[in-house]
């Protein structure tokens, strides 16, 4: 007799292989059949996308993250650069004789921007970040609830039937 089944060895622990030896004492079900039907059933497509969709909410969680720090870094480094073109198109260069004091005047206000940059990004509250996030953030660039809950796969119902 010839088959095209391959053997294969598991081990299960004391409590699955007790119940393994229950199932099997019914009339027409082997160990095998068993085996076999729980192998279908954990290599299934639903039973994989089931375990999967956790994955799937991190990860849009993830490119949800993602998007806001680049939609701040644009406004920042947009900001950055109006205020050095600004600075020097506007800002005409100091006299030989006043530019010790220039620079002296540069250090204080230089501080006093660096102070105010640590107050303005210590709040948890930015209403320029908000804005922008309304104007660039669209819900559609992302997956909705429904769609996530629709990723759900219902856990695979046990075959409790008998053996055929």
């Amino acid at each position: 007799m010839s088959t095209k089944l391959k053997r294969i060895q598991a081990y299960a622990p004391d409590h699955l292989h007790k119940r393994l030896e229950i199932a099997a004492s019914r009339p027409k079900t082997s160990k095998s059949e068993i085996v076999n039907k729980a192998l279908e059933l954990y290599l299934s497509a639903e039973s994989v996308a089931a375990r999967n969709n956790p994955l799937l909410r991190r990860l849009d969680q993830m490119n949800r993250e993602m998007e806001n720090l680049r939609q701040r870094m644009i406004v920042m480094s947009e900001g950055h650069a109006l205020f050095v073109r600004y600075f020097l198109t506007s800002v005409p260069p100091a006299p030989e004789e006043k530019r010790a004091a220039a620079r002296a005047e540069g250090e204080i206000r230089y501080e006093g921007y660096v102070g105010a940059l640590k107050v303005l990004l210590s709040h948890k509250t930015r209403h320029l970040f908000n804005g922008i996030e309304d104007a660039f953030l669209a819900e559609s660039d992302f997956f909705t609830q429904a769609q996530l809950d629709a990723l759900e796969v219902a856990p695979p119902k046990e075959n409790n039937g008998g053996g055929s």
